[in-house]
């Protein structure tokens, strides 16, 4: 069986906490073979995250998979005793993750013995986002929560009164996030107090991004907005033909997201004009990842696509299964990718 070696890290969602999507890494062609495969056991509605010779990737069975990148093989897995659509962190050597029994856990990355749990009152889809030692999540609960990264304890909550689903996004003394009420909120990362809020005309779910000193974001009325990061005040909107859960991402001040209409979208981060846009599948509700010049997509229909970043041309695609909201891993000798049918490729 060929090795899949790995030449980079991806600790989060869209690579890195500052959202790069993979900007460096994959060259750009397209992918000539399957190194290997996995099947887990049930659906995998998260994306993957890498460290050193390990894959991350939780599954609906209720499990963290660590899958060894030169294998394929399970090198462990951490039960939790409940669903998992929560996309992993890493964090030195903890792996952070919610679960739909509302739980986040951290767990060892090197054996997976699991060393302490945060319980909230719902299901936690969202991926912990660490900043200055502590971890950021929000919860099916209403809540916000900050928590220690060496202990877990809560140190400061914050009720918005509405489901959470946006995953974080923080800064030094801020932490930026989507919710089902409508609003994005800004809050101070050190007491949880509320800097200031933005209202869309519909819920968020979309996980924000930040660049230029604009907050970028999806909602579902149909809208990605560019928000000031200081005072919530709208820079741009540009509106789809249906609602975005795609979370954004940013290469070259090109604005990237994928909207529930079908179309990838390529915006100018600065006006928010639109470069250009194409069609990929029925719905993307996947986010984009970034390299070489190429921006990379999954779509429901089972496709991994590879566009060019300037022009929006197809370079390749790769038909393997049923993708829905996974964003694939992207390191300069190999892609890491899995599918709702709960199968984990590695192709080189």
């Amino acid at each position: 069986m060929a090795e899949a070696v790995n030449t980079t890290t991806w600790v989060t969602l869209l690579c890195d906490v500052r959202r790069t999507g993979g900007q460096g890494q994959w060259p750009g062609r397209a992918p000539e073979r399957v190194l290997w495969q996995l099947r887990l056991e049930d659906s995998v509605r998260s994306s993957p995250v890498l460290a050193g010779d390990l894959l991350y990737i939780t599954c609906l069975d209720g499990a963290l998979h660590a899958i060894d990148v030169h294998s394929g093989r399970e090198a462990w897995k951490s039960e939790t005793g409940s669903g998992i659509h929560s996309t992993p962190a890493i964090c030195a050597n903890k792996v952070l993750f919610g679960n739909d029994s509302g739980q986040v856990f951290a767990v060892d990355r090197t054996t997976g013995q699991k060393l302490w749990a945060v319980s909230t009152g719902a299901e936690v889809w969202t991926s912990p986002v660490v900043f200055g030692g502590t971890v950021f999540f929000g919860s099916a609960d209403g809540y916000f929560y900050a928590a220690a990264l060496s202990t877990g304890k809560v140190q400061w909550t914050f009720r918005s009164g509405a489901r959470i689903y946006s995953t974080a996004y923080a800064e030094e003394h801020r932490v930026y996030f989507g919710c089902s009420n409508r609003k994005v909120y800004c809050l101070d990362s050190g007491s949880g107090e509320v800097v200031w809020t933005a209202e869309s005309g519909d819920g968020i779910e979309s996980s924000p991004a930040l660049a230029d000193g604009a907050v970028l974001i999806g909602s579902e009325d149909f809208s990605l907005y560019a928000l000031d990061a200081a005072s919530g005040i709208i820079r741009w909107k540009y509106s789809t033909g249906l609602g975005i859960s795609s979370s954004p991402a940013v290469a070259n001040r090109t604005v990237l997201a994928g909207s529930k209409d079908g179309f990838l979208y390529a915006l100018d981060l600065s006006s928010g004009r639109l470069n250009w846009k194409v069609q990929i599948s029925n719905v993307i509700m996947a986010s984009p990842v970034i390299s070489e010049g190429v921006v990379c997509i999954q779509a429901f229909r089972g496709e991994t696509l590879a566009l060019d970043t300037a022009t929006g041309q197809t370079i390749w695609r790769a038909q393997l299964g049923m993708s829905v909201q996974s964003c694939p891993v992207l390191t300069k000798s190999a892609i890491y990718l899995a599918d709702i049918e709960g199968m984990v490729y590695a192709l080189e």
